[in-house]
């Protein structure tokens, strides 16, 4: 057989193919795979299954719980939680490098941050407080976005099933 041997319909080519694929782009081999996208259905409409919201749910709960292990307080448990969980959902929609970006940026972000409190104690204390309101008014809107998105999903949902026939 030319190209290799074929177990699935798929020569070992296509099969190294689809499994880097799948790490760099997992959206994209779901597509070649001829399953529901995330891309075409969203993430609520199909394109994230149900084995994927319980993985996004085990391993943002595991970053959560490793980062209180790894020497941060109990508080922190949530917060790496909700971080585990929008890099999962990222990992799913554009491939290993966006987590491996983000946390990047945010470790970064922060360490840089703590040390610029360090020599700029009296600007900073000004400009943490403006930054906490300004990430509580943005978490607000943020919460308030999700949960429309979620009724008006819902709501569409609704609309698109058939009333049934009265009787009489």
């Amino acid at each position: 057989m030319v190209g290799g041997s074929t177990r699935y319909g798929l020569t070992i080519g296509a099969r190294v193919k689809m499994a880097i694929l799948s790490v760099v782009q997992p959206d994209k081999a779901k597509e070649m795979m001829g399953l529901k996208t995330i891309d075409r259905n969203g993430f609520f409409g199909g394109g994230v299954t149900w084995g994927e919201w319980i993985m996004v749910l085990l391993t943002s709960s595991a970053f959560g719980i490793a980062h209180f292990f790894s020497g941060w307080g109990p508080g922190k448990i949530s917060q790496a939680s909700i971080n585990g969980a929008v890099f999962a959902l990222a990992y799913l929609y554009y491939g290993i490098q966006a987590p491996l970006l983000l946390h990047w940026y945010f470790n970064y972000y922060f360490t840089a941050f703590d040390l610029s409190t360090v020599y700029y104690s009296m600007e900073i204390n000004i400009a943490y407080s403006l930054s906490v309101l300004a990430n509580f008014f943005f978490g607000v809107l943020l919460w308030i976005a999700l949960i429309s998105l979620c009724v008006i999903t819902a709501l569409r949902k609704l609309r698109q099933i058939p009333k049934p026939p009265i009787p009489g």
